[in-house]
């Protein structure tokens, strides 16, 4: 579709023109998920701190 828009005879002259601009919106995305993993995994292990363990068989308190 792009390659149409843009009146490039193929679809390999589009991703040749515009590559360098896939492989750093990649890399956003990436940095993105990483981020957002870390931030979840540090929340999780802060919750898991501070959160006191039930022990089986033991009745919770409501």
């Amino acid at each position: 579709m792009a390659s149409k828009t843009m009146r490039h005879s193929t679809l390999s002259t589009t991703t040749e023109i515009y590559a360098h601009l896939l492989r750093h919106v990649a890399h956003d995305a990436v940095n993105a998920i990483s981020t957002a993993l870390e931030i979840a995994d540090l929340t999780l292990r802060d919750h898991i701190a501070t959160t006191p363990a039930i022990s089986a068989g033991q009745p919770q308190s409501t």
